[in-house]
């Protein structure tokens, strides 16, 4: 009986410590570039040997502020596509971190990356399936021109093969 009184009394401490730094956490000054994205953005994109194409995205503050969340929309090849995702910054791992989802695809991708010193180009990376099913490592670059204009360009390694750009997204702010 103590035993288990002795283990209640451990976890209870352990939960308020965690509900405690949760009540606390507070975005850092990391998340104010990522805050400027907030709003609706129309995008084209484009990928070796396909046409542009248009979408739209819109980015929004979440969770106090500790979040942005997106949700990008276009029309691939007559499909419609979409992609969500959730951008922050880690305060314990010092890094920016994404995760991402889309509707051509049933795994998730979680990106890790740092922020150049100008505060301008976010260089992030993931493991995760490439098209053809195999482990592969994904890297995105995010240039933010201005607060109106940002680029997105993303690139695969697989195996053996040379990394390459998959395709490059530009945004414009819609007024």
């Amino acid at each position: 009986m103590l035993r288990m009184l002795g283990t209640f009394v451990l976890f209870a401490s352990l939960f308020c410590q965690a509900a405690r730094a949760q009540v606390e956490a507070k975005p850092g000054p990391e998340m104010e570039i990522l805050k400027k994205t907030v709003g609706t953005w129309d995008t084209e994109m484009k990928a070796d040997g396909m046409p542009s194409m248009k979408g739209t995205t819109t980015y929004e503050s979440t969770c106090n502020g500790m979040w942005i969340s997106s949700i990008f929309k276009m029309d691939f090849g007559g499909q419609p596509f979409e992609g969500r995702g959730q951008d922050g910054y880690d305060q314990s791992k010092k890094k920016y971190v994404s995760l991402w989802v889309d509707s051509m695809s049933s795994n998730a991708l979680v990106f890790e990356g740092t922020l150049s010193a100008d505060g301008k180009v976010l260089n992030m990376k993931a493991e995760g399936p490439a098209p053809d099913g195999k482990m592969a490592i994904w890297r995105s670059v995010t240039t933010f021109k201005d607060d109106n204009h940002h680029t997105f360009e993303m690139y695969l390694k697989s195996g053996d093969m040379p990394e390459s750009k998959m395709m490059t997204t530009e945004y414009t702010r819609r007024k």
